[in-house]
């Protein structure tokens, strides 16, 4: 996955948990216990809600990348096996083909021996007239 799509996923988490957070916490007023709302306590009871969703963001965003490596040697893999399938495939069609038109090569050249031959009979029973 690129950077922008990794960032644009973080930030939307990021922003997502936090605006939850803030109106979770906006009915939940914090009073100290003498009954007097206290704003120290809502800015630490907002601080340990934000370090909760900023260590799962970064969880995620090393999940994230700790997949999308997983899944880049995966694909690495099957192309690599892909390609050797192709070539060999290639080198079997090719090595079958060779085969073929050695036989016939064979064969032809067995043929022309055999003319040779004939003519050369032909050729030495025309200079022995008995």
């Amino acid at each position: 996955m690129s950077k922008k799509i990794i960032l644009g996923l973080v930030s939307g988490l990021a922003a997502g948990v936090a605006i939850t957070l803030i109106l979770k916490h906006r009915s939940e007023i914090k009073y100290s216990d003498d009954g007097i709302y206290d704003p120290d306590q809502e800015l630490d009871s907002a601080s340990k809600y934000l370090s909760t969703a900023k260590k799962k963001a970064e969880d995620l965003v090393s999940s994230a990348r700790e997949r999308s490596g997983v899944l880049l040697d995966e694909a690495n893999e099957i192309l690599k096996n892909a390609k050797e399938r192709v070539k060999s495939f290639d080198e079997d069609k090719i090595s079958g083909k060779i085969e073929k038109l050695n036989s016939i090569k064979d064969k032809i050249d067995e043929k022309i021996e055999k003319k040779i031959e004939k003519l050369n009979e032909k050729l030495s029973g025309d200079k022995n007239p008995e």
